[in-house]
């Protein structure tokens, strides 16, 4: 069931996929392209989740983060009518405060990080004020790999998983300072659900972990 649940949503993303590069192209002639990069401080949820295929077979465990950073680049298009589509690339890492499972044993090293592929869609309001606009937004996307690395006495182990499917919500306050180039402020929930990490050198196998994060960060983009 979870299989085909997946598969389908990988559909799902896909298909948004294919019309954002569809739709773009009739629109050409009334906006522009434009490039982003962007990086910001992520601070992630503590979570709880399972941990099977070891010694602590059944167990469960607790994950406690730190702060982290999220950066990232993305390619996209302005309709001209305040709406506009992105593909985006995402890294983003958190370190680890405390992972402690429920047979006792502990790790106070070590972090959280994903690797992400969205599409992205935005509203850029009218100018609230002077050359600042608010604006808001929504991306699904694909994730390409997602690691838990956890480390005690010098000894880490490593988690890993991929092809799951994360979604975002963006918003936040945009001013352009010359024609080519404008600057965003924007505060980015994002969340990867449910997602199972198999041990990348034994049995270990980590069940039901959830990232959720928030990121307040800071975006340029240059239009073409």
């Amino acid at each position: 069931m979870r299989i085909k649940l997946r598969k389908s949503l990988l559909r799902q993303h896909h298909a948004v996929l294919a019309a954002f590069l569809l739709t773009a192209g009739p629109a050409m002639a009334e906006g522009n392209y434009y490039l982003k990069g962007h990086a910001g401080f992520s601070i992630a949820q503590d979570n709880d989740f399972g941990q099977t295929g070891v010694a602590a077979t059944g167990a469960s465990g607790d994950g406690n983060y730190g702060s982290g950073f999220a950066t990232g680049a993305a390619l996209g298009y302005r309709y001209g009518n305040g709406f506009s589509a992105e593909i985006d690339w995402e890294y983003r890492s958190n370190d680890n405060d405390s992972i402690t499972f429920s047979d006792g044993t502990s790790y106070s090293e070590g972090n959280l990080a994903s690797n992400t592929f969205f599409v992205n869609g935005f509203y850029t309001f009218q100018a609230a004020f002077d050359n600042v606009r608010p604006y808001i937004g929504a991306g699904i996307g694909w994730v390409q790999e997602i690691d838990l690395d956890i480390e005690a006495a010098g000894i880490e182990t490593s988690y890993t998983g991929d092809s799951e499917i994360a979604w975002q919500l963006m918003t936040g306050l945009e001013t352009t300072f010359n024609t080519d180039w404008r600057l965003q402020g924007e505060l980015r929930y994002t969340r990867i659900a449910d997602v199972d990490l198999e041990q990348e050198s034994g049995p270990g196998r980590i069940t039901g972990l959830d990232y959720d994060t928030w990121t307040i960060g800071l975006n340029l983009i240059y239009d073409f």
